[in-house]
């Protein structure tokens, strides 16, 4: 069986979910880590009891406006102690961070039940996994979602898929839900797998998520792609156009991939400065490498500009998959976050939570990222309509704010010898980029950029409470000072 198939154990274990009596965790349940860096971050989530969650996968972190930062998992396993089969099974669960402490947030149907959704969840045969989410231009958070059934009644396992994107409108600040419809695009390509937006665009990327075709695992018909659509900045209600491999079209029959593996391509995208960073744990269960690319548009071309192989949890018989790129640059390092688990979940996991945690490390991308700065500089520039300001989290220097394309620039007219393998492939994207932008020059590459400041990106916490539920999940919102032209 696949790493995650037996996922759907934790409820239906020996007949049913362990009867041991345990404290469950509460919101005011709050543990620590010695720090907030990746370091820390990784022993923390690794140990017991981390502030009441016992094993999860698929990791998103969402910085808030107050400076706390929100953790949502999948398929989380709740409680006290070292072992699967003792916790309570929800299909998601999330943390609140608050310097390098974290509180677990409740859900409204009581311990071992999800944080979202689970006014509409059926057991296990149909919930919602949370996807991305962007701040519209009503002022109201939009949360999409994955809308999944298995009509087998046995979770995440054979049988098990996306049959839908839904959105909900959440209200800003006091976070009510507003309504819970399906998306422009309904359709279960999951437009909002990830969401990224610029000062026009909100650029939604699809991924069908079909990992459970029968033992085979991913649905080779759709999982090896990843597709990406865009709306205008904030319009989440409107028909996104599809990127077609020339332009943006009506025609989602038109579409093509922007990026492919062999097994399945999920992949995590956020934007730091001008540059567009997209990680995936490439074939997902069947991979061993996470994969950095790079670009300064939101089809690509994408260059790749790090890649390694995670260490696995245990010597035989573990696999690792769903890498997510967080949202914070850490020295000028990437931080990624990363699901592991086991082949045998039940017979090794289930007794063995540490298993069945996720991973956090740095990853070096230089040339690519904005650098740390000492001496960061802010500017208040007024918000996009519709949203309402909000701090920067990526603060940097008026230099870094252009140094990404000139980097990219740079690499495709300099040469050294000891340049390493992904120099060079930034070179040959520079030189693809300047030879499609109208008006550049063959002695001007660098001025055919206009000079940007940094995106400001900054997400909210999604506390709604309607009929006594309390949810969350995150807001996205990137601004530069002037508009920039539209890939």
């Amino acid at each position: 069986m696949l790493g995650r198939a037996l996922i759907v154990a934790a409820a239906v274990f020996a007949g049913g979910v362990s009867s041991a009596v345990f404290d469950a965790p509460t919101a005011s349940a709050a543990s620590c880590a010695e720090s907030a860096s990746a370091e820390d971050l990784d022993e923390f989530f690794g140990a017991d009891e981390a502030a009441g969650l016992v094993g999860a996968d698929y990791p998103h972190a969402f910085d808030l406006p107050d400076g706390r930062t929100l953790w949502m998992f999948q398929d989380a396993f709740l409680g006290r102690g070292d072992r699967l089969d003792t916790a309570l099974f929800a299909h998601n669960a999330a943390l609140v961070q608050d310097g390098n402490c974290f509180t677990l947030l409740p859900s409204s149907g009581g311990s071992g039940t999800s944080w979202i959704g689970s006014w509409v969840e059926e057991g296990l045969e149909h919930w919602f996994w949370p996807l991305d989410a962007e701040v519209g231009a009503d002022g109201n958070l939009w949360l999409f979602l994955a809308e999944v059934r298995n009509p087998n009644g046995s979770g995440a396992a054979s049988g098990a898929k996306p049959v839908a994107t839904w959105r909900a409108r959440l209200s800003l600040p006091d976070l009510e839900l507003v309504d819970l419809e399906p998306a422009a695009d309904p359709s279960a390509s999951l437009y909002g797998y990830s969401i990224v937006s610029d000062a026009s665009w909100t650029y939604l990327y699809g991924h069908c998520y079909r990992q459970f075709v029968a033992d085979a695992g991913f649905d080779t018909s759709c999982s090896p792609h990843t597709y990406v659509a865009r709306v205008p900045r904030g319009q989440l209600d409107t028909p996104p156009k599809y990127w077609d491999g020339t332009t943006w079209s009506t025609d989602e029959a038109q579409r093509v991939p922007v990026l492919t593996a062999q097994h399945s391509m999920p992949v995590s995208v956020q934007r730091f400065g001008d540059v567009f960073i997209a990680a995936s744990d490439e074939d997902d269960w069947f991979g061993s490498d996470v994969i950095v690319r790079a670009s300064v548009a939101p089809q690509g071309p994408w260059i790749e500009v790090a890649r390694y192989t995670p260490a696995l949890r245990c010597d035989d018989g573990c696999n690792n998959y769903g890498a997510f790129v967080l949202p914070d640059l850490e020295d000028g390092r990437l931080v990624i976050a990363q699901s592991n688990n086991a082949w045998d979940m039940h017979g090794r996991a289930f007794p063995d939570a540490s298993l069945y945690r996720i991973d956090v490390r740095t990853v070096d991308v230089p040339g690519v990222l904005p650098a740390a700065s000492a001496s960061p500089t802010t500017v208040a520039d007024p918000p996009a309509a519709g949203l309402a300001a909000r701090p920067a989290i990526v603060r940097l220097t008026a230099a870094e704010a252009v140094a990404p394309h000139v980097r990219v620039l740079h690499a495709a007219t300099t040469w050294s010898t000891a340049d390493p393998p992904f120099a060079v492939a930034l070179r040959i994207l520079g030189l693809a980029i300047c030879a499609v932008v109208a008006g550049a020059s063959a002695m001007g590459f660098a001025t055919t950029f206009r000079r940007r400041n940094p995106a400001r990106r900054s997400h909210a916490l999604v506390r709604v409470r309607s009929g006594g539920a309390t949810r969350a999940h995150r807001v996205v919102a990137d601004r530069e000072r002037e508009t920039v032209d539209a890939p």
